[in-house]
């Protein structure tokens, strides 16, 4: 419970080059599958108790941020902190706002672990696929493949399980946030821990917001302190205290 310190659908946007990055035309393809409705899914699994209203509660100090960030990265200082079960609970909450299309997307290239924790085989490697695109240095058209939870307006772009050696570059990762943008309302980024992984500060640079989340009892200060001095203070939404 965090406490604030077969295709079904396809969507595609055209990205006007910037920077020497390509004319890039992004799709994304979506195949439903039936949500969780266990831990760590508390807004699936009952949508009343206290946990689903402490998701909600974070959802709107995200949103009173001006402006109202549309992409988020969720992080933590060291792996086992619960950014994952923030990322996902905190993804459904925006999804209640009138339906609103989310994409919770995996960038934590050390430890994927969304593939296995919705029961989708991940075959694709998105991140593998925009820096081959990159690479041409031409018009590209770009496809990621997503999974759709139903009755959710929520869709999930996971890694590979084994993770990937690909590292993106500050301006292939705007390129692509811009793109899913146009498909997506919301983009949040289950993202690598600051302190393991020098992608976190890239992808922290590209989104509009970050929250951090420390493990309640077992996260030390000195470490929470380290990653927060690690995030520009303009992109800095809070931290999440992450209780059992």
């Amino acid at each position: 419970m965090p406490n604030t310190q077969t295709p079904q659908a396809q969507a595609s946007t055209d990205i006007a080059p910037t920077a020497g990055v390509p004319t890039w035309s992004i799709e994304v393809e979506e195949q439903t599958l039936a949500a969780p409705t266990t831990a760590p899914f508390a807004l699936l699994a009952s949508g009343q108790d206290a946990a689903s209203a402490s998701f909600r509660a974070l959802r709107q100090r995200v949103l009173q941020a001006q402006p109202a960030p549309r992409s988020l990265l969720v992080t933590s200082a060291s792996p086992g902190e619960g950014k994952t079960t923030c990322a996902a609970n905190l993804a459904l909450a925006l999804c209640e706002l009138g339906r609103a299309e989310v994409l919770l997307l995996e960038a934590n290239t050390h430890a994927a672990s969304l593939a296995k924790t919705f029961g989708v085989e991940a075959s694709d490697d998105w991140m593998q696929t925009l820096s081959q695109a990159d690479a041409a240095r031409d018009s590209t058209h770009l496809k990621v493949k997503a999974y759709r939870l139903e009755p959710s307006s929520l869709s999930v772009l996971p890694l590979p399980s084994a993770g990937t050696t690909t590292r993106l570059t500050l301006g292939q990762w705007q390129v692509l946030l811009s793109g899913l943008l146009s498909v997506f309302d919301h983009v949040v980024i289950d993202g690598p821990p600051i302190l393991t992984s020098a992608d976190a500060s890239v992808l922290a640079e590209g989104v509009d917001g970050v929250l951090v989340v420390a493990a309640a009892g077992r996260s030390r200060a000195t470490a929470l302190r380290q990653a927060l001095q690690q995030i520009p203070a303009s992109k800095l939404l809070g931290t999440v205290i992450a209780r059992g």
